[in-house]
């Protein structure tokens, strides 16, 4: 396998497939929470599978939604009809675990729109539903059911389904993703767990006509925007996902599965305990080096991420101790340290590796030099040629 990747048809599969991965997988995605972070994000563009299973992409301090929850309390009494500080302050709550104040603040949203329904849009009741199911099933799986029972399963596939009748393709499709899984919940919720429960089945299959690539974004989508960065069921769906089309990715998140295990998170599948209860790819790679070689840069890449996000986390509470928030202070990030990394879009970066190009190929600091340097070889070649041409030419006309 060493001398094949010297070869150069080998060559061209791994920048074709490199960037499949990481141009076209990593497109805008938003969760089913909906606030103002959320239109930032689609704006920006979401990082790619790499950072989203290595943890580099930005996750909030409890301040932040501290700060964003005072704020938007003080909007709403002074301005009831700003119906998206409802959304702002739910999703806040939500992230500070506190579903059920996200709930009281939907409800006044509901009461608002009931009493203006000229002035409530359909997107309006479309986040309130996508929101408010969202909070349900974060109430159950923030408690694992206990003192709620599996109500609040049963309540978040009803508001999510009205979110999807009121727009289907929201999201590209990825709210179902989301009902898939709360529906998987409640059925390994029940006292008799059937037998031939298959574990996240839709995830391997086209059910509802969805596509591999929306299946990947919608779990990308839940991890980075839905509060998943910590499920151990999130990435093992994403690893089978992935593993249809690429190995290395693939064990980039089960590798996040296992280290959510060890850190004590558990499945909502009560048959599984541990990364050993579920699928392994290891006996898939032939090239045991290879497999060596990804483990060693996924730590390499979770030790990066992991100390890129407490710097951001140190920079964002030091302003918040001045009263600055990003919401309100549009120089909030004029002092980050490094200009040239932007706080809410870090880049991954790691020793380049030609066996596992695949794995980073997502970067453009390394793929915009090789589409450069590809192209400048064209180029000096077709001059060199064309002189050739021109050489022989003139020899010819000469004899």
């Amino acid at each position: 396998m060493a001398g094949a990747e010297n070869s150069p048809m080998r060559m061209v599969s791994a920048v074709t497939l490199g960037l499949t991965v990481g141009v076209v997988l990593p497109t805008l995605c938003r969760a089913c929470l909906w606030d103002s972070d959320t239109l930032a994000a689609e704006a920006r563009g979401l990082p790619g599978i790499v950072e989203v299973t290595t943890g580099f992409f930005p996750r909030n301090p409890p301040k932040y939604y501290e700060m964003r929850l005072e704020r938007v309390e003080r909007e709403l009494a002074a301005e009831p009809s700003a119906l998206n500080s409802y959304d702002d302050a739910g999703v806040a709550c939500d992230r500070l675990h506190r579903p059920e104040q996200a709930m009281e603040w939907m409800a006044k949203k509901r009461k608002w729109m009931e009493a203006h329904p000229d002035l409530a849009s359909a997107d309006d009741w479309y986040r309130y539903h996508a929101n408010l199911g969202t909070f349900f099933a974060h109430q159950w799986f923030f408690t694992r059911g206990e003192n709620v029972g599996a109500e609040p399963l049963r309540e978040a596939i009803s508001h999510i389904e009205q979110a999807i009748e009121i727009n289907p393709d929201a999201h590209f499709g990825r709210e179902r993703i989301q009902l898939a899984v709360i529906r998987f919940a409640l059925e390994a919720a029940s006292p008799v767990l059937s037998e031939d429960l298959d574990r996240f089945d839709i995830f391997m299959n086209s059910q509802d006509g969805m596509a591999s690539p929306s299946r990947v974004e919608g779990l990308v989508g839940l991890i980075v925007l839905g509060a998943a960065w910590e499920s151990p069921d999130l990435f093992q769906a994403l690893s089978q996902t992935l593993a249809l089309r690429d190995l290395s990715l693939a064990l980039f998140a089960r590798l996040r599965m296992i280290e959510s295990f060890e850190a004590g998170r558990t499945s909502i599948d009560p048959r599984v305990k541990s990364e050993d209860d579920v699928m392994p790819l290891l006996s898939r790679f032939k090239d045991k080096t290879q497999y060596s070689r990804i483990e060693a840069d996924f730590a390499t890449l979770r030790a990066a991420a992991d100390a890129w996000q407490e710097k951001r986390t140190r920079y964002m509470e030091a302003r918040f101790d001045q009263g600055m928030h990003p919401d309100v202070t549009p120089t909030f990030w004029s002092k980050w340290s490094d200009p040239t990394d932007d706080p809410n879009k870090p880049t991954a970066r790691i020793p380049f590796r030609m066996g596992n190009l695949r794995t980073h190929l997502h970067n453009p600091s390394i793929l915009f030099p090789i589409v450069f340097m590809g192209s400048a070889l064209v180029v000096v070649r077709i001059f060199f040629w064309r002189r050739r041409i021109a050489r022989d030419g003139s020899l010819a006309r000469a004899a």
